[in-house]
């Protein structure tokens, strides 16, 4: 890859363009799979747990696939950001507001964190399988 002082004026302009839109791409990504299985959620109340699983990969994977360099140090800062946003959305948030924090808000948490974690996974899997493709 090419250092970043050597780019063109418009490829430096595109880099950037590309850094600002990680965090929105990766949002986006969560909420596609966060609206899909909502609006299945009837077909696929057996399997609840999914949402949960999917949702952060989709928020790491789509994140990192954006970033235009640093793609694995880009999966795992969007896993560490999945991770403090499910822990605030299921443990330190309902604690603060006075509720009580049970099993239940743990396993979500949980999952969550897995699902960062596998996102990060499948991106360095993928990122081997390409290289190992590029060498033959």
């Amino acid at each position: 890859m090419t250092p970043i002082r050597q780019l063109s004026p418009r490829d430096k302009s595109l880099e950037v363009a590309r850094w600002i839109a990680v965090l929105p791409a990766a949002a986006l990504g969560n909420f596609t799979v966060d609206f899909v299985f909502r609006l299945v959620s009837g077909i696929a109340q057996p399997l609840w747990f999914l949402q949960y699983l999917l949702a952060p990969v989709a928020f790491v994977f789509t994140g990192s696939y954006v970033a235009p360099r640093h793609k694995t140090g880009t999966a795992v800062s969007l896993s560490m950001t999945s991770a403090g946003i499910s822990l605030l959305k299921h443990v330190v948030g309902p604690h603060l507001a006075g509720n009580r924090v049970g099993t239940t808000n743990y396993v979500h948490a949980g999952l969550e964190l897995a699902g960062a974690l596998a996102g990060v996974t499948l991106l360095i899997l993928r990122g081997r399988q390409s290289s190992d493709a590029t060498d033959q």
